[in-house]
């Protein structure tokens, strides 16, 4: 059980540093636009 909990943190941690770099790929993008 506490094998499971620390997969789906590690994802949510993971998923949401993947948002990030989106989120600041987007923001160097749009200034060149």
């Amino acid at each position: 059980m506490i094998i499971d909990r620390v997969e789906v943190e590690t994802i949510n941690s993971f998923s949401k540093l993947e948002l990030l770099k989106e989120v600041y790929g987007l923001i160097s993008i749009l200034p060149i636009l």
